[in-house]
């Protein structure tokens, strides 16, 4: 509820089990949010978990004015959810990693 705070995080809970989290940030000029490091717990995925929480961040976002949304995808899980939600694959981004990382 900080008035300067541009990010956060969320834990998605069904009953008293916490199920999913997901993360979000805005860009400095509050026209992108950035959706990161969602995760659903293995026996909870497939029941429409994961897409509550894109909805919900999108959601928020247009709320406070967002015209863009942006996120990094796993093309084997998330990718086919998004593409279903509009969102576009504007193709390849490496990771790169020390090897004793």
């Amino acid at each position: 509820r900080h008035p300067g705070r541009r990010g956060g995080f969320l834990v998605a809970w069904l009953g008293d089990e916490p199920v999913a989290n997901a993360g979000y940030r805005y860009s400095s000029d509050g026209r992108t949010v950035y959706l990161s490091g969602a995760e659903t717990v293995e026996r909870w995925r497939g029941r429409g978990v994961y897409q509550s929480l894109v909805r919900y961040r999108l959601d928020a976002a247009a709320r406070r004015g967002c015209r863009y949304a942006a996120i990094r995808a796993r093309r084997d899980t998330s990718l086919p959810i998004l593409i279903k939600r509009g969102f576009v694959d504007h193709g390849h981004l490496p990771i790169y990693a020390r090897p004793d990382a």
